[in-house]
């Protein structure tokens, strides 16, 4: 088992490259998902749900068919693991930009990764825009 700052350096890693290539509008985001008919997206939107490489695939080029681009900036990174799994929560912010303006909103995300030789693919990905209470 690597040490916490081990695994949560590694995570942050895979949010990186991950952030990079959403920014990117880069279809190739879908290849850091594990294969598989189990791997699961569940983003912050009403219907945002991906299930397997198909649905991934059709869901991140919806995403980038959008005028507005994404990116998130974490403040907080929680994570662990056991053996060929991490888990981890992150709390930031998204980043919605678009010609004519920038947005900023809380974000947190936690997921679940799967080591595959010397990469982490992403096994879960939940995302989440917090509201406040009243």
């Amino acid at each position: 088992m690597s040490s916490d700052e081990d695994v949560r350096t590694q995570v942050r890693a895979v949010l990186t490259r991950f952030n990079d290539l959403v920014v990117a509008k880069n279809p190739q985001v879908v290849a850091e998902f594990a294969s598989g008919n189990d791997v699961l997206l569940v983003g912050s939107e009403s219907g945002e749900i991906a299930k397997g490489r198909q649905e991934l695939e059709a869901f991140f080029a919806r995403i980038f068919a959008r005028e507005t681009s994404f990116s998130w900036e974490w403040d907080r990174l929680e994570a662990a693991q056991a053996g060929d799994l991490a888990w981890f929560f992150a709390e930031g912010r998204v980043i919605l930009t678009t010609s004519a303006v920038q947005r900023m909103t809380p974000y947190r995300i936690s997921g679940v990764l799967k080591r595959r030789g010397d990469r982490w693919l992403w096994q879960l990905y939940h995302g989440s825009e917090p509201v406040s209470g009243t």
